[in-house]
């Protein structure tokens, strides 16, 4: 059946009825997948219509219906390792035995991107949150701001020219086995929630903290104090503040930093609070490292969220080449549940 492509302008993706209709017919009738995950499409065309990002949107229609669907972005500081102007592609979705189409629009968009001189393709990758292919555990049900897909959707970026570039994994924690963490004494270091009455002062310290431990690191996006607000503000509707903590030393020196999000997505009957939570990222100052300040945030996330009844933790993302933390999940108890890749396609 013939294969139509229609383009959408990036500010107006979350008003097009035909790029929303091809994710609920690909998860029609699976529960593992959470609708929530339709919001980062406001976000995005919000941040579109703002001047903050370019983006555009392919639908792929067969007999008349959309089947497949995908986004060119462009952030204008988003480059590769060497240096070179990277655009991404996200917001993939296809319907079963229409790869056509997937690779349809996965090919408009990148033509797209090439026509703006992006040099390097990077996908599928939304925002600063939210990237990847699961190409594992399909059975596990979509987490807080993670990816979530079929388990045929590797082979349609294989057979569009993708590669992968980086694999990452999940793991779970289920408080009916959550093991007893210790902390070094004399650790010097204290651990306190957010303060959200204090939102510039605490966002300023955050802000500078992150830039201090991950700045320049592979595939993290720089990005300014304004965009750094941005971003938290989009958390707050799903933030707990005791359970985003930040270590700090005697001084008062922020030392280490881990948000944890309650999982917002998640399935539950009508005004329950979730009871699975994501460990989304953990840090600790270069010269913090090795002295406890992560353990010690751990042991008070731990109890924290045993206290609130949460039934799981699912930590996630964390590199396959990063063996250290992969080492210390499994050693405090964390199973595997799901991987995911990012790609990039050849020139």
């Amino acid at each position: 059946m013939p294969v139509t492509l229609s383009p959408v302008d990036g500010a107006q993706l979350d008003a097009r009825t035909d790029f929303l209709a091809v994710a609920a017919a690909v998860y029609r009738d699976d529960a593992g997948w959470a609708p929530a995950s339709e919001h980062v499409i406001a976000a995005r065309a919000e941040d579109a219509a703002a001047g903050r990002i370019q983006m555009h949107g392919f639908v792929a229609s067969a007999g008349g219906r959309p089947v497949a669907r995908a986004a060119a972005i462009i952030e204008p500081d988003a480059v590769t390792t060497d240096g070179r102007p990277e655009g991404w592609i996200g917001l993939f979705e296809c319907v079963r035995g229409e790869d056509e189409a997937g690779m349809g629009v996965l090919g408009a968009c990148a033509q797209w991107l090439r026509e703006r001189g992006r040099e390097a393709i990077s996908a599928p990758r939304v925002d600063a949150l939210v990237s990847g292919l699961v190409t594992s555990g399909f059975d596990e049900s979509q987490v807080v701001f993670t990816p979530y897909n079929p388990d045929y959707y590797p082979d349609i970026f294989a057979a569009a020219g993708f590669t992968t570039t980086t694999r990452m994994h999940a793991y779970r924690f289920d408080a009916a086995t959550a093991p007893h963490i210790r902390v070094p004494p004399r650790l010097g270091a204290g651990v306190r929630g957010v303060r959200l009455d204090d939102w510039d002062g605490e966002l300023a310290r955050l802000h500078a903290f992150q830039e201090a431990a991950f700045g320049g690191h592979v595939a993290r996006l720089s990005r300014g104090l304004g965009a750094t607000d941005l971003l938290a503000r989009r958390l707050v509707p799903v933030l707990d503040p005791d359970l985003c903590l930040i270590a700090e030393d005697r001084h008062g020196a922020t030392v280490g930093f881990l948000l944890c999000l309650p999982d917002a997505w998640q399935s539950r009957p009508k005004g329950a609070s979730p009871r699975r939570a994501r460990l989304v990222s953990i840090g600790v100052a270069p010269t913090w490292r090795g002295k406890g300040a992560a353990l010690a945030m751990g042991a008070t996330l731990e109890k924290r969220l045993l206290d609130k009844g949460f039934e799981s933790l699912e930590a996630s993302w964390i590199l396959s080449d990063n063996e250290r933390p992969r080492t210390l999940v499994r050693a405090l108890g964390g199973s595997a549940t799901r991987s995911c890749a990012v790609y990039e396609l050849a020139d």
